[in-house]
């Protein structure tokens, strides 16, 4: 149930920077973001898991779909974790996403290290990179990729360890 628990939050982590990172591109600077929850979460195997994050969007800018997303989250510049997500189409006006994906734990990150962070989470020691094709309405299309992003620069107070 530990385990489950841990990898709900980092499943949350990398969905909400997934849809998070771009709102920080100066086109996209109306875009806001308001509540999100898991909506669905279902173990593949031990170092897995599929779910989905369902977020409120109010987009003032023109319709755009943000595809082929996939991002690598770093702890203390170690890799971490991996995940990717389904394509999203943000529509003009007040929306509620649900954006499915998966993560998987990287190569070298055990059990026990997760755990460990049951006991000893801290949002500063990860970074990630993110890549993603944005499509707008109007037929532009430009792959986006951030590098070295500070996970909790970009998801703020959204997402801090329980006391």
């Amino acid at each position: 149930m530990a385990i489950r628990s841990l990898l709900l939050r980092l499943s949350l982590a990398l969905a909400l920077f997934c849809a998070l990172a771009p709102a920080s591109r100066a086109q996209l600077s109306r875009l806001k973001f308001g509540s999100y929850k898991i909506s669905s979460i279902s173990p593949r195997s031990l170092r897995s898991c599929d779910g989905a994050v369902q977020v409120s969007v109010r987009n003032d800018t023109v319709g755009f779909v943000m595809r082929n997303i996939s991002g690598l989250v770093y702890r203390s510049g170690v890799p971490f974790v991996t995940g990717q997500a389904s394509d999203v189409d943000v529509r003009p006006g007040r929306n509620t996403l649900v954006v499915p994906g998966n993560v998987t734990l990287c190569d070298g990150v055990s059990l026990w290290t997760i755990l460990g962070l049951l006991f000893s989470f801290d949002i500063n020691e990860y970074t990630a990179d993110l890549r993603l094709t944005l499509t707008t309405d109007t037929g532009d299309s430009r792959v986006i990729e951030e590098k070295g992003m500070s996970v909790a620069a970009v998801l703020g107070n959204r997402f801090k360890r329980k006391k």
